[in-house]
């Protein structure tokens, strides 16, 4: 996607195509040749994306299909989890290593029940804690940034 002011950010698919999670705008187009590089990691079904070795990352508020398990890698001791825009009952499974407790949400004992979980709810095993967070509709009815949200707060 390429901004007004000229710069640019990369899109991620997710598996089905449906769209994607993208970076940051502070990539810009040149007349030089660039090189681009995945690295995929089938057992753990992650990937990276460097552009000059460079390691691209997302930034800020992504776009992320309703139904999609992500897997989120950071550095930071804490964080928000809010989902805007989707319609009542719609869910975003998160999959966070090396954090340990959500906020709230309803505790569930295995990735299975968790799946099936209606309500946000959150699993925790060896190495993740994994995260399901269920759109209160909200977002989806009322505009404007943080309208509405739904949203879980993780630490490690």
């Amino acid at each position: 996607m390429v901004s007004t002011n000229g710069s640019h950010q990369w899109l991620f698919n997710i598996p089905d195509d449906s769209c994607c999670v993208g970076s940051s705008y502070n990539w810009t187009f040149d007349d030089a040749w660039h090189c681009a590089e995945w690295n995929i990691d089938v057992a753990t079904e992650s990937f990276r994306f460097f552009s000059d070795g460079k390691e691209v990352t997302l930034a800020g508020q992504t776009n992320i299909r309703a139904g999609t398990e992500i897997k989120v890698t950071t550095e930071r001791p804490s964080m928000a989890l809010r989902l805007s825009e989707l319609d009542s009952g719609s869910w975003v499974i998160f999959d966070l290593p090396g954090f340990t407790t959500a906020a709230s949400g309803t505790r569930e004992d295995s990735l299975d029940a968790l799946r099936k979980a209606s309500a946000t709810s959150y699993y925790k095993d060896k190495d993740s804690l994994w995260v399901k967070v269920v759109s209160n509709g909200e977002g989806a009815r009322i505009s404007g940034p943080g309208a509405g949200d739904t949203s879980i707060d993780v630490s490690r």
